[in-house]
């Protein structure tokens, strides 16, 4: 960071997430935004911030953009969601972030997601943000770490995310729901038995598609 660096501010940050990432210009911008900085703590208190308003803080930004900056966010090319797993930011602020991603799949992709199956219909020129919906576990880097402090707690919240999202009548929302629980079954066979078996239980309208994919999600079968 510069010496003449300051904090950037929320519009800015979202400026550069979601505007910036669309025309090419991200240069890896975190934890740096050009002459502007964001802490740590305050990059996680700005994606709770916009997942929680999602509706309405991110309404301005097409669903190109929202896909560009979502899939940095929460992919391998940020380091923002490796700082959920960072134990030097106090455990209140990294569980409310990942509480957030509930209000974003709430507010935004079911919303703004057309009703296909990714896994199966992955049609070029469908609405780009059906893309980061259905990959948002499979890319977020956080699996795997219930020995640290919080690491179970944390990997829970996940879970918990995941069984919200699948009661979301939203295809894409469920679909993404049932993917990331396939790549977490290794982890806990058993949880993830127990919501696909109730979810399936309590659906009895679904899709044959979706319901193929529900039990191969239950034996880590997903991709």
């Amino acid at each position: 960071m510069g010496e003449n660096a300051t904090t950037l501010s929320f519009a800015d940050w979202l400026t550069a997430i979601f505007k910036e990432m669309s025309r090419g210009n991200s240069n890896e911008m975190l934890p740096n935004f050009g002459e502007g900085y964001v802490s740590p703590v305050d990059t996680l208190t700005y994606i709770t911030h916009a997942f929680e308003n999602a509706g309405s803080i991110l309404s301005p930004f097409s669903n190109a953009e929202l896909d560009l900056g979502l899939y940095y966010l929460v992919s391998h090319a940020s380091e923002d969601t490796l700082l959920l797993v960072d134990n030097d930011i106090p455990w209140e602020v990294r569980k409310r972030c990942v509480a957030s991603f509930r209000s974003l799949f709430e507010q935004v992709f079911a919303v703004r997601c057309p009703p296909h199956l990714m896994h199966i219909d992955d049609l070029p020129g469908e609405n780009p943000l059906n893309h980061v919906c259905y990959m948002w576990w499979d890319v977020l880097p956080v699996l795997g770490r219930a020995n640290e402090p919080h690491g179970e707690e944390i990997n829970h919240c996940f879970i918990d995310i995941m069984e919200a999202t699948l009661k979301i009548d939203s295809l894409a929302c469920r679909a993404s729901a049932l993917h990331g629980l396939g790549h977490w079954q290794y982890q806990y066979p058993a949880r993830v038995a127990t919501i696909i078996d109730s979810f399936l239980a309590e659906n009895s309208a679904l899709s044959p598609e979706l319901i193929d994919y529900a039990h191969a999600a239950k034996i880590g079968r997903v991709r």
